[in-house]
């Protein structure tokens, strides 16, 4: 298989960012009027209005299927870029020690591994942005088996050595047309995508016909994020790209012919590291979060922090049928409201 190029030289100059007319990623020049923005996820152009300005990039919102959004000063160069050993261990919009991080995930994936016990037995899974391997970990720790896929060459390398579960050094063009998987897992993943249809056809192709799509992402409209307005911890572009609300990401999979069947607000811990680099990345821009960081010194980096939730929610999504399954069970509906 050919390797992903994370080669940290690449770069974007000034001249070839996006002036003028800014299109998303996936859509030729000729689909969009000149000095529109094109929607990545309806694409509908001339539907997003300015919400605001953050690090140097506009966010905009979509009046068509109120997506928000950014798009990547460069798409071909963005996932480099962006996710590179800094992003694991500089802190910042990143991590300051991702390894760290290591039970918290691993509690994360055996979370997800009994919600996914209400609905089928263990197969085959691709994790994707899988990182150190330690969510699919807990997955095989539960009788699962299967792959992970991650960008980044030491995370990949120390899935294989360290956490002992097969991982692809690339991304999901990576694996082969035809190969397809009981359960494709997208936790904290498709908020980063440059181009996002392009990424989620890729992930719907690799399903296998029976089998679950498992989206882990943040909601814009949550009471927190509207509190907090632009200083939102998760308003951190160009590294998250996209921002959605449940009906969003509904919305982006019934693209794909994927339904909702499952969902709500997971459970979350996050590492006393993690937590304050966070907030002094956030707090460069806002007094509140600056004090939360210095309050927060205190705190030993291993600890393990109980994360409320409330601005985070997943959906499980099984292909839609021409006829409808036996028994569609009711799930816990609460993460789509936005208070």
């Amino acid at each position: 298989m050919s390797a992903f190029s994370s080669d940290s030289s690449l770069g974007c100059d000034q001249a070839e960012r996006p002036t003028g007319s800014i299109k998303s990623p996936g859509l030729e020049a000729s689909e969009m009027p000149t000095g529109q923005v094109v929607c990545p996820l309806c694409h509908a152009a001339g539907s997003a209005v300015r919400w605001a300005e953050v690090h140097g990039l506009a966010v905009w919102d979509c009046k068509e299927c109120s997506h928000r959004f950014a798009v990547a000063p460069c798409p071909a160069e963005h996932v480099a870029a962006i996710y590179d050993d800094a992003y694991f261990f500089g802190g910042g919009a990143g991590y300051a020690d991702y390894l760290q991080s290591a039970a918290v995930l691993r509690r994360r994936g055996a979370y997800y591994a009994r919600c996914m016990a209400r609905h089928a037995k263990p197969g085959r899974i691709l994790d994707v942005g899988a990182a150190a391997g330690y969510t699919l970990q807990a997955f095989v720790e539960a009788g699962w088996t299967g792959v992970g896929v991650e960008p980044n060459a030491t995370m990949a390398a120390h899935a294989r050595r360290e956490s002992r579960i097969e991982s692809l050094y690339g991304r999901l063009q990576e694996i082969p047309a035809g190969v397809e998987f009981d359960l494709v897992a997208m936790l904290q993943i498709v908020a980063h995508f440059a181009d996002l249809q392009a990424e989620i056809r890729r992930a719907a192709a690799a399903v296998a016909p029976s089998g679950f799509l498992l989206v882990e992402t943040w909601n814009h409209a949550s009471f927190l994020a509207r509190m907090q307005g632009r200083h939102w911890h998760e308003y951190n572009p160009p590294s998250v790209l996209h921002w959605f609300t449940p009906a969003s990401l509904d919305r982006l999979m019934d693209s794909v012919d994927f339904e909702p069947i499952d969902g709500g607000r997971p459970r979350r811990q996050v590492t006393g590291a993690h937590a304050k680099s966070l907030l002094a990345h956030v707090g460069r821009s806002s007094l509140l979060f600056r004090g939360a960081a210095l309050g927060c010194r205190v705190i030993p980096d291993a600890w393990a922090i109980p994360y409320p939730s409330w601005d985070l929610f997943w959906r499980l999504y099984r292909r839609r049928q021409t006829q409808p399954y036996a028994s569609t069970p009711a799930f816990d509906r609460t993460a789509d409201n936005a208070g």
